[in-house]
């Protein structure tokens, strides 16, 4: 607040002295309200805190903020709700690397928002991934809701996902055809070589 509002106060002097504080909210709050704030300086301050609320916070109110940068770290840590929080609401986000990431947390309801909310997330990967997780609860809400989706591209991806299913039941039904044909033999057709 100092910064801001007295006039002539050493910008450079106080934000260097916001860095040394190593406080999260400090770093945030002074990149984000003062004008000519060494952004760079504070970012690479603010992810030495480890803090995912404030990195967040910085990608997503911090003009000039490294979103790269922060998602990396996002990422890096692994937790599954600053990596939705981050895919839904961080402008020029890389959901599929996002993606990626929260398929690796194994977190199953976490995975079945990403695919429910986040425009663009792979849903064959998803699908996948809720099955193994087999959490039963959110496979079944991934089948009904997000399978469901309207928007064009969750229309493609639910159509190469019924396809894999239909080919999949085909191959397993040739297999339990040709299982069938096998113990339908008589005994008199076999013939035992010893």
């Amino acid at each position: 607040k100092f910064a801001k509002n007295v006039k002539g106060a050493n910008i450079r002097k106080l934000e260097e002295a916001v860095i040394n504080s190593s406080d999260s909210l400090y770093i945030y709050l002074f990149a984000k309200n003062i004008p000519n704030a060494n952004i760079l300086a504070l970012e690479d301050a603010l992810i030495k805190t480890k803090d995912l609320n404030c990195i967040y916070f910085f990608a997503k109110n911090v003009s000039g903020a490294n979103i790269k940068k922060l998602e990396d770290v996002i990422i890096e840590r692994g937790n599954p709700t600053y990596i939705y929080r981050f895919a839904q609401n961080i402008p020029n986000a890389n959901i599929e690397k996002l993606g990626n990431a929260m398929i690796q947390t194994g977190n199953a309801k976490m995975m079945y928002l990403f695919a429910k909310d986040i425009n663009g997330a792979n849903l064959e990967l998803f699908e996948e991934a809720i099955i193994n997780s087999g959490n039963q609860k959110y496979i079944d809400l991934f089948e009904h809701e997000v399978m469901h989706r309207t928007d064009v591209e969750s229309k493609i991806a639910v159509a190469k996902i019924k396809l894999k299913l239909m080919k999949k039941h085909h191959h397993d039904n040739k297999i339990k055809k040709t299982q069938k044909q096998c113990f339908d033999i008589k005994d008199d057709e076999c013939e035992i070589s010893l």
